[in-house]
């Protein structure tokens, strides 16, 4: 697919950077190896290179979150990648804003390579400010 004519705001890249849900993905030693902007605020870092290369007790102690927190995520993680199986509807509150408590609902899911072995995980979160303080319906 060749994005040569197409307005450079409506490129992949454009389009993942501002997708209006956190998105991350790490490699099998826990590793985070890339992120949205979204994800980003949620992580409290200013740009995709602050979060790329650290682990989750490094950004959780970046929001000042307790080790226990940081320990749980990573098993959690760490049973996805090695049993192969997606987590979904985790729920968790994720940093204390002035407005409260932000929370996040995450699905996490294993990357699999060629030949079916876990090289690591990918994940995207929904938080209540993203969606506001009630789901909205939308009429058909």
């Amino acid at each position: 697919m060749s994005d040569q004519n197409q307005d450079p705001d409506l490129s992949f890249e454009f389009i993942f950077k501002h997708f209006p849900v956190s998105i991350w993905w790490m490699d099998r030693n826990h590793i985070y190896r890339g992120c949205n902007l979204e994800n980003c605020r949620i992580a409290g870092v200013n740009s995709p290179d602050e979060f790329i290369g650290k682990n989750v007790f490094d950004i959780e102690k970046n929001l000042n979150l307790p080790q226990s927190r940081s320990q749980a995520v990573y098993d959690l993680d760490e049973y996805i990648m090695q049993t192969g199986v997606p987590q979904k509807n985790i729920h968790n509150a994720v940093l204390q804003t002035n407005e409260g408590a932000l929370h996040q609902v995450s699905l996490r899911q294993p990357i699999f390579n060629k030949d079916g072995q876990v090289i690591g995980l990918i994940g995207i979160g929904i938080s209540n400010a993203e969606l506001g303080d009630q789901p909205k319906l939308v009429a058909p």
